[in-house]
């Protein structure tokens, strides 16, 4: 498995489709269809603890992962950033002080090649330890194009991902980790079949002009070359303090930045009719504190929990068409949960949550008249 796309194959109840770079999740059936600018998922990411608030980063390659955790129904007692439905959590191995190494690849069909390495160990002493990742994949497109005139095909790939930490022991139980990440994706986007026909089944307008390959897994384009750039970065530093034997804290802050640049061959033919272009940029930082405790029979979690994100759109549609669009979020929360063992087979568990949340929203679109 080195994707949540893989990771449905193994997980029960977990599912997802897309939307262009956007993915939906869903988790025994709940999940939203809303991926747009403003909107937040139902189903969340979070990769070491961070959220990841933006979808079309949800199915990027896993990197140097230790395990991860699908958590199904409402996450809002345990975690900063509150999910109805469920979240999946990707927990990346930590540096320790004996030396390791991994070199890994693959090839497989259309010319699939993917590459990995890795090395973690003491930096300095047994107090500074250090780990480094890096994958390369490719592959050639899954869909054909017959025209020569355009490009090779779509859903093609090409994509180098990176991830770095360090981790200061500070003494026995009390450890600060830095995690740096940068994420480089350029690929062909997917295919839109041209039916020819109206919404009525009726053929529609242009039906005549259009040229439709006799494989159903090609295409015939040749008036855009379609693209997608995209990419992301991120660091994090978390540190965890034992305050006594019973008592410890921890401090998560977090910076990630996203942006996509897109062209689509919307109407999926040879004919000049609907091209779709996008440009977005989107940055994030956050900021979770909580203290655990752990007694003989009772154990609790209380935290704090803030995030400011800002998000823009540039839409434009054969070129005329445009939707500017940009949105500003802050959110704040308070949340807890506590776990009393009335008997060595029964326990009692109470979580609370109260969120603050505001979106400013702004929304421009322009044509000829």
């Amino acid at each position: 498995v080195d994707s949540i796309e893989g990771l449905r194959l193994q997980t029960p109840g977990l599912n997802l489709t897309r939307n262009g770079e956007a993915t939906r999740l869903y988790l025994r059936g709940v999940g939203t269809n809303l991926d747009f600018i403003g909107s937040d998922p139902s189903v969340t990411v979070h990769v070491d603890g961070v959220y990841q608030s933006r979808t079309t980063t949800a199915l990027n390659d896993f990197l140097d992962v230790e395990r991860v955790e699908v958590l199904r129904g409402p996450q809002g007692t345990l975690y900063g950033r509150n999910s109805t439905g469920g979240t999946i959590n990707v927990i990346s191995k930590l540096p320790e002080a004996e030396t390791k190494a991994q070199v890994s690849a693959e090839i497989g069909s259309y010319n699939t090649r993917r590459y990995g390495a890795s090395i973690s160990g003491a930096l300095s002493g047994d107090d500074l330890l250090g780990g480094f990742a890096i994958a390369k994949a490719d592959h050639d497109p899954y869909v054909d194009n017959i025209n020569p005139a355009g490009i090779d095909g779509l859903m093609d790939d090409d994509s180098l991902s990176s991830k770095g930490t360090l981790r200061f022991l500070l003494d026995e139980q009390s450890e600060l980790i830095l995690r740096a990440d940068y994420s480089d994706i350029d690929r062909g986007p997917g295919a839109y079949k041209q039916t020819l026909l109206t919404g009525t089944g009726a053929p529609g307008v242009n039906s005549g002009l259009v040229t439709l390959p006799d494989d159903p897994f090609a295409m015939n384009v040749n008036d855009v070359d379609p693209f997608t750039e995209q990419t992301v970065w991120g660091t994090s530093a978390e540190l965890k303090l034992k305050l006594s034997p019973s008592l410890s804290l921890t401090s998560l802050t977090a910076y990630r930045d996203l942006e996509i640049d897109l062209k689509e061959d919307t109407d999926g033919s040879d004919v000049a009719g609907v091209f779709t272009e996008l440009e977005e940029e989107q940055n994030q930082i956050s900021e979770e504190l909580r203290l655990n405790y752990k007694g003989d029979n009772l154990s609790w979690v209380a935290g704090l929990y803030y995030l400011t994100e800002e998000h823009e759109s540039a839409v434009k549609i054969n070129s005329v068409v445009t939707f500017d669009t940009e949105n500003e979020t802050k959110s704040y929360a308070v949340f807890g949960q506590g776990t009393y063992a009335l008997s060595s087979q029964l326990n009692a568990t109470l979580g609370l949550r109260y969120s603050d949340e505001k979106k400013k929203f702004k929304n421009v679109s322009g044509h000829p008249v």
